[in-house]
């Protein structure tokens, strides 16, 4: 099945199967599944592909039209034969259509997969639809095509020739196409199709059902408008005397909505009655939907009209657009958000960007720039008129190019010559700016500092700088959100908000216009500084606090970044300090940079460098580079000495393990036992858990196994009481390492439950690690096939992680495996690889028994190989380190694919401990 170019789609769906369900489920469920497996053998036997079920119905593709028509038709006629209890004959809608489409994860995307859905919501049950292009080139003598004309389809600007497919054994005579609006109505002709929100359209539907007055809301250019045509259209049916539009776009004061509605309507005012009463008095015996579009800036006049208007007629619903909720009796509010997954028709919000690229330039080469369409869209909110807007410039940009120029927005997303509201991305949401009080604009400006979102807390620590009483902050958030300026995030368990990132740098264009942006970005640098706390803590104890640090991280760094900018140099070791925790957690290599950049800052006094060099060295450890952690702890043991400071427990942590992995256990012990007798002295959770970790891999170096265990077991209980997920990880991974030799079950369940809660909050280096551990696990429980699998997969986390020293361990255990294996050659390369990742990255060797192990490997490989050796190493040591960890990765997944496990068997296992760290 070809993946690009010209394509027949073939769209079904189950007439009237809402109903069906709702009236027979049992029976439905069986008729469904017959149904599908029936829809999929007939498109699978003419060489098509089921793309996706929509609902009750299928998206297929065909490279031949001929074929698409063929399906259908057997497909109509396998329906026509069988009936079902209490449902009769199945009645299938079908569309056909062909035309040029891209595939991107296993979705199509193109307007000729909109088309088609359009032409099969026009036909009826039992009915085959196909456009006039696929009639052209599907036609054979087991069937006939039955022009219908040109036909206008719902939300589609264009007007398609549509016929009907005649088949024998098929009917021929159905109802007039669903396609136009047979109802009066003054509703606008759409000048472009309408794409993608099926299921919002529907739920507009549903919602209007069962409420007399929706008001759809949303930010500036999300779609409201368009929106409301498709479901006034769709809806129009359902209300004898019409529907009829009213903009209110021009509307500014009370009695122009009045006029424009009478207008609409036709009613004029009569002596002795006023107009409103009028507009009442006519739509009292009336069926009608009338929808008001643009409301926000005549509220008030609007919910008094519609209040009055429902009051005295029964019959009437109304539809409104708003970017905020009318405020009226009964009302349901219906918030619209940016386009996403569609249902058919892939990822709405790339559908529409292709389709209106493709109007303005039918030669752009979409799939070749599918990454950078959708990753402009995601860019661009997916806000609807954005998208549009950006489309248009694909006449002389590219994709790329476009999104490139983002940073200027509000100049590039713009209609040359337009000055309407919607003819540029910046009026569309200065028309909600400008409808804003000057306190709720001021917040509105003030909270941009916050691109992470921000909870209630944050925004009053913004009341100063937008000149508002702080206990009146909640209820102009509450304003911002009701105009759809602001987000309010769903499930939180405490309320937290944010912008859509497109609204967020039009208030920090307004936070800069007013002069504000300094005074804002020290508000924040406070409220961080408060979050993190007082204490320069190295890691933090209560799960509740590290956790709002870990939700907070982006407007940490902004606060950060301020810091140093201003050059507040205690400020900035303090907030990087309460995050040294977040960052180790997260892998986040740019910690280092931050350290680095205050520890560049003039004016850091002796005792926060101390501090911020250990926390530094702690990281440097963790990403693979002992050496550089060394260097550090060494300034930092002398600034101690010089000033008569005690040395953070984290650094004598570091020179620990690196003593470990350096072939000194002796000292890596005594220094790792010291630490541990202070941090328990001090019961400082972070520290008992650095100082635990690195005695562990102290003893481990040394073979003191029960040793390890004995530790390690003590720290665990201390980690859970803590509630502390950071904390429980690394005990978790200390006593698996300890309890390795000894009990390898036992610490593949402490391993499995480190890796689960570390998969589970992102803990990339803690998942790595773990991993890594696993590994070692299975080789001593006998299972080499498990073993290579978590080595392959350790090999690419580590080196995603930057932890060189442990990457190196990993390919090692493979090209250990390897040679069990037969395949000497690639575990020389892997050998050779490792060996210059290690002298270039990391300046220790590792732990003794993994020297003496590997040197006894090389050797042996030496003595097998003879010269060729040589040759193979050479090439090994040439590898660029990417390379390298693919060619590890590969061949641990084909030895655990069992290549290895046969070999295994015939080589003595090696002695607990020996396998590498």
């Amino acid at each position: 099945m070809q993946t690009s170019g010209t394509l027949t789609f073939l769209i079904t769906d189950i007439e009237g199967s809402t109903r069906l369900w709702e009236a027979h489920p049992a029976a439905m469920s069986a008729a469904v599944n017959w149904h599908d497996g029936l829809l999929a053998d007939v498109i699978a036997s003419q060489g098509g592909h089921v793309i996706k079920t929509t609902g009750d119905g299928v998206l297929a593709a065909f490279t031949s039209a001929t074929a698409a028509v063929a399906a259908a038709v057997e497909a109509q006629l396998a329906l026509a034969g069988r009936e079902f209890p209490e449902l009769g004959r199945l009645a299938v809608r079908m569309g056909i259509n062909t035309g040029e489409a891209y595939e991107r994860d296993g979705d199509y995307l193109g307007t000729v997969v909109n088309r088609t859905a359009r032409i099969m919501g026009a036909a009826s049950g039992g009915q085959i639809l196909v456009s006039g292009g696929t009639a052209l080139i599907a036609r054979t003598g087991r069937w006939e095509t039955i022009a219908l004309g040109e036909v206008r389809l719902r939300g589609l600007a264009e007007p398609e020739q549509v016929h009907q497919v005649a088949a024998p054994g098929l009917p021929r005579d159905f109802a007039p196409l669903d396609a136009g609006r047979g109802f009066p109505n003054n509703l606008p002709a759409p000048p472009t199709d309408f794409i993608g929100r099926a299921r919002d359209v529907e739920a507009g539907v549903r919602l209007l059902a069962s409420s007399r007055l929706v008001t759809i809301t949303g930010p500036g250019g999300i779609g409201k408008t368009r929106l409301a045509l498709e479901v006034a259209g769709k809806a129009g049916g359902d209300h004898d005397d019409g529907v009829w539009w009213v903009d209110l776009a021009a509307s500014t004061a009370p009695d122009h909505v009045v006029e424009a509605v009478a207008g609409a309507l036709g009613v004029i005012e009569e002596p002795g009655r006023s107009l409103a009463d009028g507009i009442g008095a006519y739509l009292a015996g009336r069926t009608v939907l009338l929808v008001l579009d643009n409301c926000e800036q005549v509220l008030a006049s609007v919910r008094e009209a519609a209040t009055a208007w429902l009051r005295a007629a029964p019959q009437l619903r109304i539809l409104a657009t708003s970017r905020e909720r009318l405020g009226a009796a009964g009302e349901s509010v219906w918030l619209v958000g940016p386009l996403g997954p569609g249902d058919a028709l892939g990822d709405e919000a790339v559908q529409l960007f292709i389709a209106r690229a493709e109007a303005v330039n039918p030669h752009l080469d979409l799939a070749a720039h599918a990454d950078a369409i959708e990753g402009l869209c995601r860019d661009l909110d997916g806000i609807p008129l954005a998208i549009e807007l950006a489309a248009a410039r694909t006449s002389a940009l590219s994709p790329a190019q476009i999104r490139e120029r983002l940073d200027s927005r509000f100049r590039i997303l713009r209609r040359r010559g337009d000055r309407q509201r919607h003819g540029s991305l910046a009026a569309a949401i200065e028309w909600s700016h400008d409808l804003l009080e000057p306190g709720e604009a001021r917040l509105f400006a003030a909270l941009a500092v916050f691109a992470g979102g921000f909870d209630l807390a944050a925004a009053e620590e913004m009341a100063e700088v937008a000149k508002v009483d702080a206990a009146d902050v909640v209820d102009l958030i509450a304003s911002l959100v009701d105009k759809s300026l602001v987000v309010a995030e769903a499930g939180a368990a405490d309320s937290r908000y944010r912008y859509l990132e497109t609204l967020r740098r039009f208030a920090w264009a307004r936070l800069e216009e007013i002069d504000a942006t300094a005074a804002a970005m020290d508000a924040q640098a406070r409220w961080a500084q408060r979050l993190v706390g007082d204490d320069l803590a190295l890691l933090e104890t209560e799960q509740a606090a590290w956790a709002a640090r870990l939700r907070e991280r982006r407007n940490l760094d902004g606060a950060l970044e301020w810091l140093i900018e201003r050059g507040d140099a205690p400020g900035a070791a303090q907030l990087a300090a309460g995050l040294n925790s977040v960052w180790q957690w997260l892998a986040y290599r740019d910690g280092l940079g931050w350290y680095r950049r205050i520890l560049a800052m003039p004016g850091l006094e002796p005792g926060h460098r101390l501090v911020v060099l250990c926390s530094a060295a702690w990281l440097e450890w963790s990403f693979g580079d002992p050496k550089a952690a060394t260097s550090m702890v060494r300034e930092a043991q002398e600034i101690a000495a010089a000033h008569g400071l005690t040395l953070p427990l984290q650094g004598i942590a570091v020179l620990a393990v690196v003593a470990a992995f350096d072939d000194q256990p002796e000292r890596a012990i005594d220094l790792a036992s010291e630490a541990l007798a202070r941090a328990t002295s001090r019961e400082g959770a972070g520290e008992v858990a650095a100082a635990t970790f690195a005695l562990v891999w102290a003893y481990v170096s040394v073979g003191r196994f029960e040793d390890a265990d004995r530790v390690a077991a003590q720290a665990l209980p201390f980690a859970r009481d803590t509630g502390n997920e950071s904390m429980l990880t690394i005990a978790l991974m200390g006593l698996g390492v300890a309890k390795r030799a000894v009990d390898p079950k036992r610490a593949l369940e402490l391993l499995d439950e480190a890796v689960a809660m570390a998969s589970a909050s992102g803990a990339r280096w803690h998942l790595a690690a773990a991993t890594l551990h696993r590994g070692y696990c299975w080789l001593l429980l006998g299972d080499p096939g498990r073993g290579m699998g978590q080595f392959g997969t350790a090999v690419r986390l580590t080196y995603e992680v930057g932890d060189h020293r442990a990457c190196c361990s990993a390919i090692e255990a493979i090209a250990s495996h390897a040679v069990r294996a037969g395949r000497r050659q690639e575990a020389v390369r892997l050998l050779a690889g490792a060996a210059r990742m290690r002298a270039e990255h990391t300046g220790v060797a590792g732990l003794r028994v993994e020297v003496a192990h590997r040197t006894r490997l090389i050797e042996r490989l030496r003595d097998d190989l003879g010269g060729e050796f040589d040759d193979r190493w050479a090439e090994g040591k040439g590898l660029a380190f990417a390379a390298l960890v693919q060619a590890a990765e590969r061949l641990g997944d084909e030895l655990a694919g069992g290549s290895a496990a046969g070999a295994v068997a015939a080589v003595p296992p090696v002695p607990a401990g020996d396998e590498g760290a």
